[in-house]
């Protein structure tokens, strides 16, 4: 019998690659994006209203009859509108070079 009842996609939006940004609710209160729930028969889900140039980690856990599971590895993405959402004037902002600290220690990454 399978006991996996859905996944849950929990989406955060950063204001830089290391800080997790939050927004203010009506009633002061913090809040995270909303978590989407998805089936557990589905292998995708699309995920609507995201900001344009924006930086968000996402991550994955599945639930069953007995909890939760671990996190997934957290992932990094950066939104980006070449479409109807441009603003006139807004350019993809410039991402810092992450590999050249790194480099500047010696260290690489044949990928």
């Amino acid at each position: 019998m399978e006991t996996l009842t859905h996944y849950v996609v929990h989406i955060s939006a950063l204001s830089n690659f290391d800080k997790l940004e939050t927004t203010e609710g009506p009633d002061n209160k913090t809040y995270f994006l909303p978590d989407v729930k998805v089936l557990p028969d589905a292998n995708s889900t699309t995920v609507e209203n995201l900001t344009p140039f924006t930086m968000y980690e996402i991550y994955v856990t599945s639930h069953n009859i007995h909890g939760q599971s671990l996190p997934s590895v957290k992932v990094r993405t950066l939104t980006n509108s070449l479409g109807k959402n441009l603003t006139p004037g807004q350019s993809a902002p410039i991402l810092p070079d992450i590999k050249e600290c790194c480099n500047k220690k010696g260290i690489y990454h044949n990928r």
